[in-house]
């Protein structure tokens, strides 16, 4: 079917017996041996040869083409969308599924279904602007595509440029941070310490306050007479004299 297709314009000028003995050369394999056992079978059962291009177009597709065909490309063509391809290569699919379709539908309905399927960014742009044909819409959704990947590369283009001391700074400060964050962590969970006077520092209270005792045995200070370690008795008179 491909090689018969090919030359369908080159046999636009020819007559119908030329066309199909055109046609016939340019089969190869099992399309060549096909179309040999087929008119060995018509001629064997008495047929007519096939002297028109229609004839011959409608013997191979009855032969090569099922009939659940025509049904399958038309629900592949209503489920065909842009994906990953460019404006370009979708059109170009919408385009050949259309015309092995050979559609009749209006250039309105054909426009609404190829929007439909573009890419989001492309549609919303393309739904905004205005465009007369079929043709005319695939020029503006290849330029509103263009648009966007130039703009998307400047954007990688200034990430790219940016100086890597101002990165290298953001890291530090933020390796600071986490180090200053761990220290805080690290003494909040560490008990509270009380602060206690180093001994001899500080005198104790008794030690300040047995400066003030005096001792009525030896008349000493800093001890009790209880505690005085002068064995000797000494008497107090009358005039103040000790004895």
């Amino acid at each position: 079917m491909g090689a018969t297709d090919g030359v369908h314009l080159r046999m636009l000028w020819y007559g119908e017996s030329r066309k199909v003995s055109l046609a016939a050369a340019q089969l190869t394999e099992n399309a060549l041996s096909g179309w040999d056992r087929t008119v060995a079978d018509r001629r064997r059962q008495r047929f007519g040869p096939i002297n028109t291009w229609g004839d011959m177009k409608y013997l191979l597709r009855l032969r090569y083409v099922p009939d659940h065909y025509h049904r399958d490309l038309q629900k592949y063509f209503r489920m065909l969308s842009q994906g990953t391809r460019t404006v370009d290569e979708y059109f170009e699919e919408f385009e050949k599924l259309m015309n092995a379709l050979e559609l009749e539908e209006s250039d309105e309905a054909l426009m609404a279904q190829f929007i439909d399927r573009l890419q989001e960014r492309i549609q919303r742009k393309v739904e905004r602007a205005q465009y007369n044909g079929l043709h005319e819409l695939l020029h503006l959704a290849v330029q509103v595509e263009q648009q966007i990947r130039r703009k998307a590369s400047l954007s990688n283009r200034s990430r790219n440029n940016t100086p890597w001391n101002a990165s290298n700074n953001r890291a530090m400060d933020k390796s600071k941070a986490v180090e200053s964050d761990h220290r805080f962590k690290n003494k909040s969970n560490e008990a509270p310490k009380t602060s206690r006077p180093k001994l001899g520092k500080f005198p104790s209270t008794n030690q300040s306050r047995s400066r003030y005792i005096t001792c009525f045995k030896c008349q000493g200070r800093g001890h009790m007479a209880r505690e005085c370690l002068n064995q000797r008795v000494m008497i107090l008179t009358p005039s103040g004299d000790y004895e």
